[in-house]
């Protein structure tokens, strides 16, 4: 938060009102932010997963938010090559698509609504979790996914 709030006064030159943080100001910094995030994540896990970023990049411009289906149908298209993946390619396509989406889970880039029947429903009812706070969930019992917040600027993914 005080990375974002750095990048918030670093960008007032793109702000209308001078030495105010206003609504420019603060869509400059989430652009930069995201940017940054996004690309940390990535450079987090290079040595697992090489050229991570250009698995990301499959997400750009596509939506924040899918079903168990619609996120399997672009993940298979992703692991047997119908989507091309530039130099993840050599990792990516020895994985099976769930393979793939266990990955983009664990590292951080997917986060997951809580099933209703879930221990932790009642505490984060209608709350998308990430794997540091819901680390024993089983991903085929997820119905609904949605892209990491922090990346959805950098990929403008839409809602």
């Amino acid at each position: 938060m005080l990375q974002f709030c750095k990048l918030c006064v670093e960008c007032i030159d793109y702000s209308l009102v001078a030495k105010r943080i206003d609504e420019c100001a603060i869509a400059a910094a989430e652009e930069s932010y995201s940017e940054q995030k996004t690309r940390d994540l990535a450079s987090e896990y290079r040595f697992q997963y090489p050229y991570l970023l250009d698995v990301f990049e499959v997400f750009r411009g596509r939506s924040t938010y899918y079903t168990k289906e619609d996120l399997d149908y672009l993940l298979l298209s992703i692991a047997v090559g119908e989507i091309d993946v530039e130099q993840a390619a050599p990792w990516v396509l020895d994985l099976d698509y769930l393979e793939l989406k266990q990955i983009l889970w664990k590292i951080g880039f997917l986060k997951v609504l809580v099933p209703q029947t879930s221990p932790k429903s009642i505490r984060h009812r209608g709350a998308y979790l990430g794997h540091y706070e819901l680390p024993t969930v089983n991903l085929e019992n997820i119905e609904k996914f949605r892209v990491h917040p922090a990346c959805t600027q950098f990929l403008h993914l839409r809602d």
